[in-house]
């Protein structure tokens, strides 16, 4: 599981933008535990892939 800031470091961008994907409904997040949002390692290559975004990390240390 990763955390907002983790998946904003991965696609380079702020924490606030993955905010609003998910606000969006773009990215779903697995778990909103006392507002925290953790998003599931397969949920973000999907949605890396459907956007064609890249990921700043290599997919082979993300799958770690």
């Amino acid at each position: 599981m990763l955390f907002t800031k983790e998946v904003a470091e991965l696609f380079d961008v702020e924490s606030t933008t993955v905010r609003v994907w998910v606000h969006r409904g773009n990215l779903k997040p697995e778990s909103k535990k006392s507002g925290v949002l953790l998003f599931g390692r397969e949920e973000i290559k999907q949605y890396a892939n459907e956007t064609g975004r890249s990921l700043e990390d290599p997919l082979s240390s993300f799958d770690n």
